[in-house]
């Protein structure tokens, strides 16, 4: 994903004192206040991360504001792509360190099972995560088209497919309209057996007419590249997750120990920041 593909930066402002900038009890700054002016127009809302900013903007400036669980989302896609949106200069102001796990991520981690604190979250953790994500969804793209040809394939070949995951559903749908070609077959969820292989070969004729065999060739194509590369992507990730567990287990053991004497690095410094204990 390039952020700058999604979001254009229209005006950004450093501001040295937040307390002065936006509070309940003095309202905005005059630099805050004629920022946002400048942007939103009447009628209007204005997506914020806190709901202490909601209420101060709606109250003192009459501008309907949005704070929710999708903002927080969002918020936190923007604090993680600070580096491409702004200047250098910048950008390197307003790290935080590590960011934490948003709710769409963790999502994706309990899917897969996979446990991460959020002081073990890295860019090259988000990044696996995030295509992790793109891959389940292009296979969820066609889910609509596969569940409704599941009772169908019932009725005419009698091959109950309610325990069939997509990617078995899209081979079979292949099959229906390409008997001629080979494919992998096998016992597991994901693949058809060698006789509900030979059904709908010799049910094919039954199907003619009723499938476009284009889409079908697609979609299965799309399922069978996205299930792989996904398997990859996994495998990438734990063993990221791996590294960075043992990273965070070691800073923990230095820490405790009292091995912090000399400099510190960067990364423990960050990590000791985010932790709270600087």
């Amino acid at each position: 994903m390039v952020p700058r593909d999604l979001v254009i930066l229209r005006e950004f402002q450093t501001f040295d004192d937040k307390k002065r900038a936006i509070n309940r009890q003095t309202g905005l700054s005059s630099q805050l206040a004629k920022m946002i002016k400048n942007w939103i127009k009447p009628g209007q809302t204005l997506a914020v991360g806190k709901a202490a900013y909601k209420e101060v903007i709606q109250r003192k400036m009459g501008i309907y504001c949005l704070c929710n669980d999708a903002v927080s989302e969002l918020m936190w896609g923007l604090n993680n792509c600070m580096n491409t949106i702004l200047p250098k200069e910048i950008s390197n102001l307003t790290s935080k360190g590590h960011p934490k796990i948003c709710q769409g991520m963790q999502i994706v981690l309990d899917r897969y099972d996979i446990n991460l604190k959020p002081e073990m979250v890295n860019k090259r953790i988000v990044e696996m995560v995030w295509s992790i994500y793109q891959f389940d969804c292009d296979v969820k793209k066609y889910a609509e088209i596969l569940q409704l040809w599941g009772p169908k394939i019932l009725e005419v070949s009698k091959i109950d497919t309610s325990q069939w995951d997509y990617l078995k559903l899209s081979t079979a749908l292949f099959l229906l309209c390409y008997p001629e070609q080979r494919i992998n077959l096998g016992d597991s969820p994901q693949m058809l057996s060698e006789d509900e292989a030979n059904i709908l070969i010799g049910d094919a004729q039954k199907y003619k007419g009723r499938l476009n065999k284009h889409t079908c060739r697609i979609m299965y194509k799309d399922i069978s590249r996205a299930r792989t590369t996904r398997a990859r992507a996994l495998k990438l990730l734990r063993a990221l997750v791996n590294e960075a567990r043992k990273i965070c287990m070691k800073l923990d053991v230095e820490h405790q120990y009292g091995y912090l004497k000399g400099p510190l690095n960067i990364t423990f410094a960050l990590y000791l920041i985010y932790k709270g204990e600087m």
